[in-house]
Protein backbone atom coordinates (compact mmCIF):
# COMPACT_ATOMS: atom_id res chain seq x y z
CA UNK A 1 0.00 0.00 0.00
CA UNK A 2 1.60 3.23 -0.84
CA UNK A 3 3.17 5.25 2.23
CA UNK A 4 1.66 8.49 3.32
CA UNK A 5 4.59 11.06 3.07
CA UNK A 6 3.02 14.71 3.47
CA UNK A 7 -0.35 16.53 3.50
CA UNK A 8 -1.45 19.60 0.95
CA UNK A 9 -3.74 22.35 2.08
CA UNK A 10 -5.50 24.91 -0.26
CA UNK A 11 -5.05 28.27 0.83
CA UNK A 12 -5.61 30.11 -2.35
CA UNK A 13 -9.37 30.74 -1.09
CA UNK A 14 -11.21 29.43 -3.72
CA UNK A 15 -10.46 25.53 -5.72
CA UNK A 16 -7.35 24.12 -6.47
CA UNK A 17 -6.61 21.76 -9.17
CA UNK A 18 -3.74 19.67 -8.26
CA UNK A 19 -2.68 16.54 -10.22
CA UNK A 20 -6.53 16.57 -11.65
CA UNK A 21 -7.94 16.78 -7.74
CA UNK A 22 -10.22 19.80 -7.30
CA UNK A 23 -8.82 20.98 -3.81
CA UNK A 24 -11.17 23.40 -2.15
CA UNK A 25 -10.18 26.33 0.61
CA UNK A 26 -8.72 24.86 2.94
CA UNK A 27 -8.73 21.41 1.81
CA UNK A 28 -6.42 18.81 2.31
CA UNK A 29 -5.00 16.42 -0.58
CA UNK A 30 -2.80 13.67 1.16
CA UNK A 31 0.37 12.84 -0.94
CA UNK A 32 1.18 8.97 -1.16
CA UNK A 33 4.69 7.98 -2.64
CA UNK A 34 2.52 7.06 -6.29
CA UNK A 35 2.24 10.84 -6.55
CA UNK A 36 5.54 12.10 -5.88
CA UNK A 37 6.93 12.04 -8.48
CA UNK A 38 3.76 13.61 -10.23
CA UNK A 39 3.99 16.41 -8.35
CA UNK A 40 8.24 16.93 -8.84
CA UNK A 41 7.21 17.61 -12.86
CA UNK A 42 7.55 21.46 -12.99
CA UNK A 43 4.30 21.80 -14.54
CA UNK A 44 2.53 21.15 -11.40
CA UNK A 45 4.22 24.18 -10.16
CA UNK A 46 4.46 22.71 -6.41
CA UNK A 47 7.27 25.45 -5.78
CA UNK A 48 5.51 28.25 -7.00
CA UNK A 49 2.35 27.69 -4.91
CA UNK A 50 4.44 26.83 -1.75
CA UNK A 51 6.38 30.16 -2.69
CA UNK A 52 3.19 32.15 -3.18
CA UNK A 53 1.65 30.81 0.36
CA UNK A 54 -0.98 28.96 -2.14
CA UNK A 55 -0.22 25.62 -0.87
CA UNK A 56 0.62 24.65 2.83
CA UNK A 57 2.36 21.42 3.59
CA UNK A 58 1.81 19.45 6.06
CA UNK A 59 3.67 16.31 7.98
CA UNK A 60 0.55 14.77 9.09
CA UNK A 61 0.75 16.72 12.38
CA UNK A 62 1.62 20.52 12.00
CA UNK A 63 2.23 22.76 9.44
CA UNK A 64 5.56 23.18 7.92
CA UNK A 65 6.57 26.42 7.60
CA UNK A 66 7.32 27.88 3.45
CA UNK A 67 11.28 27.20 4.15
CA UNK A 68 10.45 23.57 5.26
CA UNK A 69 7.90 22.86 2.60
CA UNK A 70 10.06 24.28 -0.15
CA UNK A 71 12.67 21.83 0.97
CA UNK A 72 10.37 19.01 1.13
CA UNK A 73 9.68 20.08 -2.75
CA UNK A 74 12.66 20.17 -3.84
CA UNK A 75 13.76 16.50 -2.81
CA UNK A 76 10.67 15.19 -4.89
CA UNK A 77 12.81 16.60 -8.20
CA UNK A 78 15.71 15.39 -7.16
CA UNK A 79 13.38 11.81 -6.45
CA UNK A 80 12.49 11.35 -9.89
CA UNK A 81 15.52 8.93 -11.04
CA UNK A 82 15.24 7.17 -7.83
CA UNK A 83 13.96 3.42 -7.18
CA UNK A 84 10.73 3.35 -5.37
CA UNK A 85 10.14 0.23 -3.12
CA UNK A 86 6.12 0.65 -3.92
CA UNK A 87 6.35 1.66 -7.75
CA UNK A 88 6.16 -0.86 -10.52
CA UNK A 89 8.19 -1.53 -13.95
CA UNK A 90 10.82 1.16 -12.93
CA UNK A 91 13.28 -1.13 -14.16
CA UNK A 92 12.16 -1.70 -17.71
CA UNK A 93 13.68 1.53 -18.91
CA UNK A 94 16.66 1.20 -17.43
CA UNK A 95 19.81 0.54 -19.90
CA UNK A 96 20.42 -3.50 -20.31
CA UNK A 97 24.06 -4.98 -19.33
CA UNK A 98 23.51 -8.52 -21.37
CA UNK A 99 26.87 -10.29 -19.97
CA UNK A 100 27.65 -8.86 -16.20
CA UNK A 101 31.17 -8.64 -15.12
CA UNK A 102 33.09 -9.99 -11.74
CA UNK A 103 33.20 -6.36 -10.90
CA UNK A 104 29.57 -5.39 -11.65
CA UNK A 105 28.43 -3.69 -8.22
CA UNK A 106 24.87 -4.45 -5.96
CA UNK A 107 23.07 -2.66 -3.62
CA UNK A 108 22.21 -4.95 -1.16
CA UNK A 109 20.40 -4.54 2.73
CA UNK A 110 22.99 -6.41 5.16
CA UNK A 111 20.57 -8.56 7.29
CA UNK A 112 23.47 -9.17 8.97
CA UNK A 113 23.96 -5.74 10.27
CA UNK A 114 20.12 -4.34 10.82
CA UNK A 115 19.52 -4.37 7.08
CA UNK A 116 21.90 -0.93 6.52
CA UNK A 117 22.79 -0.52 2.85
CA UNK A 118 26.16 -2.05 1.25
CA UNK A 119 27.61 -2.94 -1.95
CA UNK A 120 28.39 -6.25 -3.37
CA UNK A 121 30.14 -7.49 -6.46
CA UNK A 122 28.53 -10.14 -8.94
CA UNK A 123 32.17 -12.42 -8.07
CA UNK A 124 31.52 -12.47 -4.20
CA UNK A 125 27.85 -14.10 -5.24
CA UNK A 126 28.80 -17.85 -4.75
CA UNK A 127 28.86 -19.72 -7.52
CA UNK A 128 26.24 -22.96 -7.94
CA UNK A 129 27.49 -26.12 -6.56
CA UNK A 130 25.90 -28.68 -9.02
CA UNK A 131 27.83 -29.15 -11.72
CA UNK A 132 30.87 -27.48 -11.22
CA UNK A 133 34.59 -28.62 -11.31
CA UNK A 134 33.36 -30.61 -13.98
CA UNK A 135 36.38 -32.10 -16.40
CA UNK A 136 36.82 -34.48 -18.89
CA UNK A 137 39.52 -36.91 -20.41
CA UNK A 138 39.05 -39.49 -23.45
CA UNK A 139 41.00 -41.97 -25.43
CA UNK A 140 40.15 -42.73 -28.66
CA UNK A 141 42.84 -45.32 -29.39
CA UNK A 142 42.75 -48.87 -29.67
CA UNK A 143 45.31 -50.72 -26.81
CA UNK A 144 46.03 -54.15 -26.08
CA UNK A 145 47.72 -55.99 -23.40
CA UNK A 146 48.53 -59.59 -22.50
CA UNK A 147 50.10 -58.98 -18.93
CA UNK A 148 48.64 -59.63 -15.80
CA UNK A 149 49.78 -56.23 -14.14
CA UNK A 150 47.21 -53.10 -14.30
CA UNK A 151 48.07 -51.25 -17.42
CA UNK A 152 46.79 -47.66 -17.26
CA UNK A 153 44.55 -46.92 -20.24
CA UNK A 154 43.62 -43.00 -19.33
CA UNK A 155 44.40 -40.71 -16.57
CA UNK A 156 41.98 -37.64 -16.06
CA UNK A 157 43.54 -35.51 -13.96
CA UNK A 158 41.26 -32.58 -12.75
CA UNK A 159 41.74 -28.54 -11.83
CA UNK A 160 43.14 -27.49 -8.80
CA UNK A 161 38.84 -28.49 -6.91
CA UNK A 162 36.91 -27.12 -3.68
CA UNK A 163 36.27 -29.56 -1.28
CA UNK A 164 32.72 -31.62 -1.98
CA UNK A 165 31.12 -34.30 -3.30
CA UNK A 166 31.83 -35.36 -6.65
CA UNK A 167 30.15 -37.49 -9.27
CA UNK A 168 32.92 -39.20 -11.67
CA UNK A 169 31.81 -41.45 -14.69
CA UNK A 170 33.18 -43.90 -17.16
CA UNK A 171 32.89 -45.65 -20.28
CA UNK A 172 35.07 -47.75 -22.46
CA UNK A 173 34.58 -50.45 -25.06
CA UNK A 174 36.41 -54.08 -24.55
CA UNK A 175 36.95 -57.43 -26.24
CA UNK A 176 38.85 -60.30 -24.60
CA UNK A 177 40.56 -63.13 -27.23
CA UNK A 178 39.93 -65.98 -24.90
CA UNK A 179 36.34 -67.16 -23.28
CA UNK A 180 38.12 -68.95 -20.34
CA UNK A 181 39.58 -66.24 -19.08
CA UNK A 182 38.59 -62.46 -17.78
CA UNK A 183 39.00 -59.13 -19.11
CA UNK A 184 39.53 -56.99 -16.12
CA UNK A 185 39.08 -53.41 -15.53
CA UNK A 186 39.04 -50.47 -12.42
CA UNK A 187 38.94 -47.29 -11.87
CA UNK A 188 40.72 -45.82 -9.34
CA UNK A 189 41.32 -42.23 -7.42
CA UNK A 190 44.65 -40.49 -6.37
CA UNK A 191 46.04 -44.11 -7.17
CA UNK A 192 44.64 -45.78 -4.39
CA UNK A 193 44.63 -49.15 -5.61
CA UNK A 194 43.83 -50.46 -2.78
CA UNK A 195 40.50 -49.27 -2.47
CA UNK A 196 39.14 -48.79 -6.46
CA UNK A 197 35.80 -46.91 -6.80
CA UNK A 198 35.00 -49.87 -9.44
CA UNK A 199 36.45 -53.26 -10.63
CA UNK A 200 35.24 -55.63 -13.14
CA UNK A 201 36.35 -59.31 -13.96
CA UNK A 202 34.33 -60.09 -17.58
CA UNK A 203 34.54 -63.31 -19.58
CA UNK A 204 33.28 -63.11 -22.72
CA UNK A 205 30.91 -65.55 -24.51
CA UNK A 206 31.88 -64.36 -27.99
CA UNK A 207 35.48 -63.22 -28.57
CA UNK A 208 35.45 -61.42 -31.97
CA UNK A 209 32.67 -58.34 -30.20
CA UNK A 210 33.72 -55.28 -28.92
CA UNK A 211 31.03 -54.47 -25.79
CA UNK A 212 30.44 -51.33 -23.92
CA UNK A 213 30.95 -50.73 -20.44
CA UNK A 214 30.08 -47.79 -18.09
CA UNK A 215 29.05 -46.75 -14.77
CA UNK A 216 29.36 -44.05 -11.92
CA UNK A 217 29.53 -43.13 -8.66
CA UNK A 218 28.49 -40.20 -6.95
CA UNK A 219 28.85 -38.54 -3.48
CA UNK A 220 32.64 -39.21 -3.76
CA UNK A 221 34.38 -36.64 -1.14
CA UNK A 222 37.32 -34.98 -2.56
CA UNK A 223 39.40 -32.73 -0.65
CA UNK A 224 40.20 -29.72 -1.90
CA UNK A 225 43.09 -29.92 -4.44
CA UNK A 226 44.10 -31.42 -7.63
CA UNK A 227 42.94 -35.37 -8.40
CA UNK A 228 44.02 -38.25 -10.52
CA UNK A 229 41.45 -40.61 -11.90
CA UNK A 230 42.61 -43.53 -13.72
CA UNK A 231 41.21 -46.53 -15.58
CA UNK A 232 43.52 -49.51 -15.44
CA UNK A 233 42.68 -52.72 -17.43
CA UNK A 234 44.74 -56.14 -18.06
CA UNK A 235 44.27 -59.81 -18.21
CA UNK A 236 43.47 -62.39 -15.89
CA UNK A 237 46.01 -65.10 -17.58
CA UNK A 238 49.10 -63.97 -19.14
CA UNK A 239 49.56 -63.93 -23.26
CA UNK A 240 45.67 -63.88 -23.21
CA UNK A 241 44.98 -60.36 -24.97
CA UNK A 242 42.83 -57.70 -23.82
CA UNK A 243 41.83 -55.04 -25.83
CA UNK A 244 40.33 -51.21 -24.40
CA UNK A 245 38.97 -48.47 -26.89
CA UNK A 246 36.92 -45.61 -26.57
CA UNK A 247 37.56 -44.88 -23.06
CA UNK A 248 36.29 -41.20 -21.17
CA UNK A 249 36.07 -40.83 -17.60
CA UNK A 250 34.31 -37.40 -16.35
CA UNK A 251 33.78 -36.02 -13.58
CA UNK A 252 31.39 -32.83 -11.86
CA UNK A 253 30.33 -31.75 -8.49
CA UNK A 254 26.83 -32.69 -7.02
CA UNK A 255 27.01 -30.94 -3.59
Amino acid sequence: MPTLTKILINKTGGILDILGVEVPNDGELPVSTLKQAKLADPSCNLHGLITAGDVVVNNGAVDLSPQVGLAWAKNLTQDLTALHIDTENELSSVSEKVTPSANDLFIIEDSEDTYSKKKTKLSSFPSPLFGSGISYAESEEEDSTGSTTWQQKLRLTTPNLEAGNYRIGWYYEWKFANGRFDFKHRISLDDDDSNPLAETNISPKNTDNWRPDSGFETGVFLSAGVHHIDMDYCTSKSNKSAYIRRARLEIWRVD
